[in-house]
């Protein structure tokens, strides 16, 4: 939860804002520049942390986090995401939000995403069970925020949810299954 107190100085409003959440609170300001970079980025974290994605999943996967350690999981999980939503392919794509440190807030090293979600150490036992639990929270809140926009909004035995899915089943085959390549006078390899 966030507390804002405006505060009038030289003329302008100014907010002052307490952060108790994952990412660092933004400003806005108009200005000569006509660009808004990693705006999308920006509104997925204040999306998170509107419907509490970033504490429950904290929360759930406390269990990885090793005393001492400077980096919570669940921001780690939840960079990851933002990350895949601009388009990032893999762990060192976080640099593209690793270098907006003041918009995103400390950001874990590619060695230490890398140790979270590959670790061979971490307890697995319950884990699974808490995301869930944490993933219902998190989208009970949002549909609650919803309200009429929710997609369960007016679902009743009368008025059923109705989800359509369209599929095509696409059937590849090929003679070359389980063929190994066998070098040919040249030295590359070549398949039959």
């Amino acid at each position: 939860m966030r507390v804002a107190e405006i505060r009038e100085l030289q003329g302008k409003d100014t907010f002052v804002v307490k952060n108790s959440g994952l990412y660092p609170v933004v400003g806005v300001e108009s200005g000569q520049v006509p660009a808004v970079g990693l705006a999308g980025a920006r509104l997925l974290t204040e999306t998170s942390g509107v419907t509490g994605l970033g504490n429950e999943l904290s929360q759930a996967l406390s269990t990885w986090r090793r005393p001492g350690s400077v980096h919570d999981p669940g921001k780690i999980i939840l960079d990851l995401a933002v990350c895949v939503a601009l388009g990032g392919r893999c762990l060192s794509d976080l640099s593209l939000l690793r270098c907006q440190g003041e918009v995103f807030g400390p950001m874990a090293s590619d060695p230490t995403v890398s140790r979270l979600i590959g670790g061979p150490g971490r307890p697995r036992r319950g884990c699974r069970g808490r995301r869930g639990r944490a993933r219902r929270t998190v989208r009970q809140r949002a549909w609650a925020l919803a309200g009429e926009h929710s997609p369960t909004a007016g679902v009743s035995a009368n008025r059923p949810l109705v989800i359509d899915v369209d599929a095509t089943l696409v059937n590849v085959h090929s003679r070359q299954m389980r063929v190994r390549p066998r070098p040919s006078r040249r030295g590359s390899a070549t398949t039959r």
